[in-house]
């Protein structure tokens, strides 16, 4: 039996399950579901998961301390399914000096190389052009891949 692939999530894809944005709520869904499955590796970066953070526990009607609480539930549950990929010093330099102009981006390919992802799972694959490893890839196209059985 063949390891399964190591999937990086953008951001946008996290918050799209998250948030429950639709229509990405569905793919991004049955990514995690993938994951759950253990048919698939899911890995984030650290800040990826602190911008999730804010987002879920911003304030929509109710009080400060039930935000905060969802907020850290939402962080609990990502977690049972979610590699971290650490933000240290060596990673900086190496986003500092990537040719990728937004900075952001440059921090997710470097995360997702250094963990050897096999995809880099993002809506805004636009923003990646130019970029060698890992294969970057939009959610609906990864799942029609995976359900053939091919890369």
């Amino acid at each position: 039996m063949t390891s399964p692939f190591k999937v990086f999530l953008d951001t946008d894809v996290i918050l799209d399950f998250v948030l429950r944005r639709e229509p990405f709520f569905r793919p991004a869904a049955r990514l995690f579901q993938s994951g759950m499955e253990r048919k698939i590796i899911l890995m984030a970066s650290a800040g990826a998961l602190k911008d999730v953070l804010y987002f879920a526990r911003k304030p929509a009607g109710a009080e400060r301390a039930g935000n905060e609480r969802r907020g850290r539930e939402t962080i609990r549950i990502l977690l049972q399914v979610v590699e971290v990929c650490p933000l240290d010093r060596l990673l900086w330099d190496e986003v500092l000096a990537s040719p990728v102009k937004d900075t952001e981006d440059a921090l997710q390919l470097a995360c997702a190389g250094r963990n050897h992802a096999d995809f880099l799972v993002t809506r805004n694959v636009r923003d990646y052009v130019g970029a060698v490893f890992p294969q970057v890839i939009q959610p609906e196209i990864l799942l029609a891949t995976l359900a053939a059985g091919t890369t």
